[in-house]
């Protein structure tokens, strides 16, 4: 009987023994189980160190045991969102001394167009974003017209009113189109110099033939601390190459000994290599140039390529003029640059990249608009971009300071011309010269 009894006390203790072991390894179990869980991801460490295959992610959301949701994987979880901003890039091109609404040349008034409408346009264009997050350019050829021209042979030292007015509007940079160099070097330096344009004044393929200087800027680096979505700031720095066309006029100089020229593609391929190398975020051209077509097209001063620069990898906006046509535009004239494969007939982007073209005097202002945000290495995304033109229309407000304060003494020196009697014709006798028949205006 004692026997018995100690055998069955025996097989208790060790049944006991059995289950307090089994119960300790479930507990284990489950506090392992529990402390995955609950990691705070505020807490993972992210050692440069550690190698690839054993970083710990802290975008993985961790399910409970009861939950039903299957666990992300990381190509499935979306990065932390980082604050975004708005960046806004304007432009002017071929103004061709368009300035005021009163046309010298015919004596009428001008019922579109002019810099005194995109003045307007501009500054309501501004005012849309945060103060540092806009920028203005012009493509050049902001010269060549009667009222130009008269200026420059009755008094070759006085400022162009048109490039008065511009400073006056804060242009971030610009570059020279053809026409800049029908007058001659000595004179357009002065123009920019004195106009107080220098500082922003970039031609990138253009120096001088015998010291293959720059004759100004070769290229500009603008460095903003631009506005975040949140009301942090983010510091930007943009690149800016500016192009005129290769061949140079030969209207008032000859600039074969005098200047040297470089094809548009290639100084832009190397400008914006550099400009990406020393730090920019964004590289930037100001072609005075046409779209063109895949490959570019025509030659000398009607040089079109805007749409080739665009497949340069380190060029990010392409901002056009010269063929004083639309891009993006749904007029009928701009109809055959849309049969360019790499042109996205929605959006009007150009392999992925904004490329913009405004027609000439003062037509309107052509805008980039940009949303930008940067990784935790502070490089640079474009996560959004649209392409617009705000056209100068009849019913645009006039900005009265720059069609009432520039002209100066010009505007009735001007107007009083129209009066003056070259030569008179007998009504209703004719006269043929080599370019066009000569009669009574009136």
């Amino acid at each position: 009987m004692l026997q018995r009894t100690t055998k069955t006390r025996i097989i208790s203790i060790i049944l006991t023994v059995f289950l307090c072991i089994t119960q300790c390894f479930a507990n284990i179990s489950f506090v392992s189980a529990t402390t995955n869980e609950t990691v705070d991801q505020n807490d993972t460490i992210n050692d440069p160190n550690t190698t690839s295959g054993s970083a710990v992610s802290t975008d993985i959301p961790v399910s409970t045991p009861d939950s039903s949701e299957p666990i992300a994987t990381n190509s499935a979880t979306p990065t932390p969102s980082n604050p975004t901003a708005q960046l806004r890039l304007m432009f002017t091109t071929d103004l061709h001394g368009a300035l005021t609404t009163t046309n010298y040349e015919t004596g009428s008034t001008k019922a579109t167009g002019t810099l005194a409408r995109c003045a307007t346009l501009i500054k309501q264009s501004r005012a849309e974003l945060p103060e540092n997050n806009t920028f203005l350019f012009d493509l050049g050829d902001a010269l060549y017209d009667y009222s130009t021209d008269y200026i420059f042979e009755q008094d070759n030292t006085a400022v162009q009113p048109i490039y008065s007015a511009m400073k006056s509007l804060g242009y971030d940079a610009i570059t020279l189109g053809n026409h800049e160099f029908d007058y001659n070097l000595f004179y357009i330096q002065n123009q920019i110099a004195n106009s107080g344009l220098q500082d922003i004044c970039v031609v990138s393929n253009v120096t001088h033939a015998t010291t293959k200087k720059h004759v100004w800027k070769e290229n500009m680096m603008l460095t903003r601390k631009v506005t975040a979505s949140d009301g942090s700031t983010m510091d930007i720095n943009i690149g800016i190459v500016g192009e005129t066309q290769p061949t140079l006029s030969s209207k008032r100089s000859k600039y074969a000994n005098t200047l040297s020229t470089q094809d548009i593609i290639e100084n832009t391929q190397e400008q914006a290599i550099a400009l990406k190398a020393a730090g920019a975020d964004l590289v930037v051209v100001l072609a005075h140039s046409g779209v063109g077509t895949e490959n570019g097209s025509g030659s000398g001063s009607f040089s079109n390529v805007g749409y080739a620069l665009t497949k340069i990898p380190e060029v990010d906006v392409v901002l056009c003029g010269h063929s004083h046509q639309y891009f993006p535009s749904s007029r009928s004239a701009s109809s055959n640059y849309y049969e360019i494969s790499g042109i996205d007939k929605e959006t009007g982007l150009a392999n992925g990249k904004n490329l913009i073209m405004v027609a000439a005097n003062g037509a309107g202002v052509g805008i980039a608009d940009l949303t930008v945000t940067k990784s935790t290495d502070s490089t640079l995304q474009i996560v959004n971009r649209t392409s617009t033109i705000r056209e100068a229309t009849e019913d645009v407000t006039i900005d009265n300071d720059i069609n009432n304060n520039y002209m100066g003494t010009w505007k009735n020196a001007l107007i009083s011309t129209y009066s003056n009697i070259l030569g008179e014709i007998s009504n209703p006798a004719s006269y043929n010269n080599y370019f066009a028949p000569l009669e009574d205006n009136s």
